[in-house]
């Protein structure tokens, strides 16, 4: 076990901000941590990479306690690599000198080169000479980024990397991130599910502090545990119990992917729109009232109006 957490409580003054988290990460772990803004996600991200100490409970790293390990490291631990919200970079050097600081563990050349990487993954080049201070928060986001990068830590630990990237810089970053991280412990928090299922290969939801559910990607998108992790985890449509009985549904949360259409009476096609990188129709049953959701095939021809039979396509468990 790389990393283990147990039973851990933090609080800020009367706010309890973690209550009773507790899991495991073996080596080569990608992680992802989804959560309303409030549930802990941050926090728990700083107590992991040994910059607070937790009230009670405690955090191994390598069979280590890490409350040990900070009392020698006041500003943290190099075998763990945090870049969170404050991005914790320099504002009076500029975009190559702070990479340089975290570049520790490179000799100079290898240094070189991964500076010369980031300048193009990152599209850095603009304002590598200017100091941090004078950049926006998305370029001190790439730049935190790559610091983060670069220290060559082998647990990474990632807070909403990408929340201030636009769509086409994000995508070209995810895959960096990706690559990169291949051969390392990889923790990551975001408000995107889709970006941190591109990434991980496990995910954990929190709602006010603790652990709703954890589990595969797969498990969390195909069986959420409830209507909360349902709904943050991507679209979803929540099933009323009427819909349920007319559908033969066996569980309430179903994706818009999880439904096959065929010719019929019952579910009226309303509106046809774009999700994503597909189209997605909404469907109302003439019976209940009720609509739905639904991935529409891309290569079959779709009216408003036409009426269609609906069942259940969702993958076993």
């Amino acid at each position: 076990m790389l990393l283990e957490l147990k039973n851990i409580h933090f609080q800020y003054g009367e706010t309890k901000a973690l209550k009773g988290v507790r899991f495991g990460l073996q080596p080569g772990e990608k992680l992802g941590i989804i959560g309303a803004s409030g549930s802990g996600k941050s926090t728990l991200l700083r107590l992991i990479a040994a910059k607070q100490v937790p009230n009670s409970g405690a955090i191994y790293y390598k069979g280590e306690d890490l409350k040990g390990i900070r009392n020698e490291r006041v500003a943290g631990f190099e075998e763990i690599a945090l870049m969170d919200q404050d991005f914790n970079i320099s504002p009076d050097l500029n975009t190559d000198d702070n990479i340089l600081r975290y570049a520790r563990k490179l000799s100079p050349s290898a240094a070189k080169k991964y500076i010369s990487r980031v300048h193009r993954a990152f599209h850095l080049q603009t304002f590598k000479d200017k100091k941090v201070r004078y950049l926006s928060g998305g370029q001190k986001q790439r730049v935190a980024l790559a610091c983060a990068l670069v220290a060559d830590a082998p647990l990474l630990v990632l807070d909403e990397p990408f929340s201030q990237l636009d769509y086409i810089l994000k995508q070209e970053l995810i895959a960096f991130v990706e690559s990169e991280a291949r051969n390392k412990t990889l923790i990551i928090v975001g408000h995107e599910p889709s970006d941190l299922m591109a990434i991980c290969d496990r995910m954990i939801a929190m709602k006010a502090g603790k652990i709703i559910q954890d589990s595969s990607v797969d498990e969390m998108y195909h069986y959420p545990k409830n209507e909360y992790v349902a709904r943050l985890s991507g679209l979803c449509n929540v099933l009323s119990e009427d819909a349920q009985k007319l559908l033969g549904a066996k569980e309430a949360y179903l994706r818009p992917s999880h439904f096959a259409l065929s010719p019929g009476e019952e579910w009226v096609l309303e509106r046809i729109y774009f999700y994503g990188y597909g189209r997605m129709g909404t469907f109302r049953s003439k019976q209940i009232g009720k609509a739905i959701d639904v991935q529409l095939g891309n290569n079959q021809n779709y009216e408003r109006g036409e009426a269609y039979e609906m069942s259940i396509k969702k993958p076993q468990r």
